[in-house]
This record gives structure tokens, C-alpha cells and sequence, in this order.
């Protein structure tokens, strides 16, 4: 019986240190700033691709009222950036992420933007919904933790929502 006690008290002190790193993370998350004295600098080693890799496939959008064109125009510019696609190349594969509305609306487009900037910019002003800082506002004050949810799950999701209304 003493060893299960001592052992609960082991699980109790791993899970209150587990919440003293998630406060961390928390913390550093929500106020990044310069690093401390015990913070780590983490530099990213620069992207290299080494041999054959598989290019990703832009997202599809296709106009639809419930789609959110600034999360695809978001997610196309993850996967150009996968790909090592430049501005031209962007340009030509974005037509074929396009279908149903949104590509009739491109094919109707005179005239058509040159950038990919133009491009994306027109896109956004057809698609973005005329009230999308109040729907995203909606969702952020609607947002509760749920109850089996993971804090650092919670807090990653309000952060990002913050971040999309900026």
C-alpha cells in the first residue's frame, strides 16, 4: 500500500511539473519576447532538398459560401513554399486549384492580374466575406476549452484565431 501511495505521488509530481511546462509554453507563446538567460536560441538549419521528394498538391477551392478563401489562399502558400514553386510558377498552378465558381470566376477575370500578389488579391476581394473580421470574431468569443481537451491544444487554437484577425 506504501508503494501505491508513493507511486501516486510520483504520477502527482510528474503531472504538476507537465503543468508548470505547459504554463511555460503558454507564456512563451502569448509574450514571445527576447531570449532569457535560460531560454535556448533554436536556429533552423537553411532548407536543402537532398534527392527526389514528393511535390504536395495545392489545396482546392472552389467559391462555396462556407469555404474560407484567406485559409486556402494561406494553405496555397504553405505548398508553394513545400514545392520551391516561384511567382510564375504560382501563377500557373493556381489555376488548377481552382474549380466550380471560383473557376468560372477565373476564367471570366479581364483582366488578369501578372502578379501572384494581383492575383491572390482579387481572389480575396471576390470570395472573403463582407463581415469576416465579425465571423472570425464570433468564433474566437464563442471558443470554450472543452472539457477533455488539452490546454496547450486550447491555447494554440485562441492564438491562431487572434491571428487571423489581425
Amino acid at each position: 500500500m506504501a508503494d501505491g501511495q508513493q507511486r501516486e505521488g510520483q504520477v502527482g509530481g510528474e503531472q504538476h511539473g507537465q503543468d508548470a511546462d505547459d504554463r511555460r509554453l503558454v507564456r512563451r507563446a502569448l509574450h514571445p519576447g527576447p531570449a532569457g538567460l535560460n531560454d535556448e536560441v533554436i536556429q533552423a538549419a537553411p532548407l536543402v532538398h537532398v534527392g527526389n521528394f514528393k511535390e504536395r498538391d495545392p489545396p482546392i477551392f472552389r467559391g462555396l459560401p462556407h469555404e474560407d478563401v484567406m485559409e486556402w489562399s494561406y494553405q496555397f502558400q504553405r505548398v508553394s513554399a513545400f514545392n520551391q514553386w516561384g511567382p510564375d510558377q504560382q501563377l500557373r498552378h493556381i489555376e488548377f486549384s481552382l474549380e466550380g465558381v471560383a473557376a468560372r470566376w477565373f476564367s471570366g477575370l479581364r483582366p488578369r492580374p501578372e502578379t501572384i500578389a494581383g492575383l491572390m488579391g482579387a481572389l480575396q476581394a471576390a470570395f472573403r466575406h463582407h463581415n469576416y473580421a465579425l465571423e472570425l470574431e464570433s468564433q474566437l468569443r464563442a471558443r470554450k476549452m472543452g472539457v477533455d481537451e488539452p490546454v496547450m491544444s486550447y491555447c494554440y487554437d485562441i492564438i491562431y484565431l487572434c491571428s487571423k484577425l489581425l
